[in-house]
């Protein structure tokens, strides 16, 4: 297969903050802006991608989420590669390997200066414990997905470090779900005393599906934030799939849909639905909400599942 042209009207998203991915992209002409929170201030900040620029690499070629969102901001179009097709162009290529170079020393300028102003000087000048700390500190302001990532690397680089034993503590209580304090005689009393929606994914992916659904349906009753809330929402969703409870699971994310209509994850969203009504034999409703959501999957895991279903619905109907 060869490189495919997109084309994108404004205010389009080409993916989402946490979306893993397959593909990489070049703007072909138009102004893509990539939208990331500041480590240090919290602030919304957008860099804009320069035409010929290639973005989402690190998140293909690492098998990473991606860690910014791609918002298109005028008409625009995108040549989009499988990692496959982008590492065959390289070969050979060393115009293109330079561009490519000066992409990523760009991205790793802006990490560093983020970096930089988390960690004192005695941790700049202590790689071990600068990554220690950057680990810490993604747990302590509840970005798991992160932390984990940090810790892990801190095993690759000093497998016998001097904080070895306390990053296998901290990995472990990822897993176990002891981020939080909580008490199961009791319900939460402030948001601190809630099992995150991380640890609750974290459950679905293990099969723990009742306690899944008991520490998101607590966490909703406490949560005033409402991207966490249409975060818990969803996987409130997904756990009932998993249970194989389609008409709640339909309830659950129509009625997500109808407040959240921009939910970042509405691809995945409109798949479930067609997942949910294929279990209850309503093919004609699947069909619909799988067309409407392989647009929006472009690049997700779920493209090709989704794929496969409306194949194999519209051979049935």
């Amino acid at each position: 297969m060869a490189p495919k042209s997109v084309k994108y009207s404004p205010n389009s998203i080409i993916y989402f903050k946490g979306d893993s991915s397959n593909a990489i992209y070049v703007l072909k002409k138009g102004k893509v802006g990539l939208n990331y929170k500041d480590l240090q201030t919290g602030q919304e900040v957008q860099d804009l991608i320069q035409m010929g620029e290639f973005f989402g690499v690190k998140a293909a070629l690492g098998h990473y989420t991606h860690d910014e969102t791609a918002v298109v901001l005028q008409d625009s179009e995108v040549i989009q590669f499988s990692v496959g097709e982008f590492e065959s162009m390289l070969k050979g290529n060393n115009r293109l390997v330079l561009k490519m170079m000066k992409v990523f020393s760009t991205q790793l300028r802006r990490i560093h200066r983020q970096v930089q102003g988390l960690l004192s000087s005695d941790l700049a000048g202590n790689p071990e414990l600068g990554l220690f700390e950057i680990g810490q500190y993604y747990r302590r302001h509840k970005d798991y997905q992160k932390a984990i990532s940090a810790f892990n690397r801190y095993k690759v680089l000093y497998p016998r470090g001097y904080y070895a034993a306390q990053v296998e503590e901290a990995l472990q209580s990822v897993d176990q779900g002891t981020f939080y304090k909580s008490n199961s005689n009791s319900e939460p009393q402030s948001q601190n005393d809630q099992v995150s929606v991380f640890i609750c994914s974290k459950y679905i992916e293990r099969g723990n599906y009742q306690e899944a659904l008991r520490g998101l349906t607590s966490y909703m009753k406490n949560s005033v934030n409402q991207d966490d809330r249409s975060e818990a929402e969803y996987q409130l969703g997904l756990c009932l799939t998993k249970m194989e409870k389609p008409q709640e699971a339909i309830k659950q994310f129509t009625s997500l849909v109808k407040r959240f209509p921009k939910h970042p994850k509405l691809g995945q969203i409109l798949y479930y639905l067609a997942f949910n009504y294929e279990k209850l034999g309503d093919k004609t409703k699947a069909v619909g909400f799988l067309k409407k959501a392989m647009p929006l999957l472009a690049g997700d895991s779920l493209s090709q599942k989704a794929a496969n279903l409306l194949s194999e619905l519209e051979g049935g109907i």
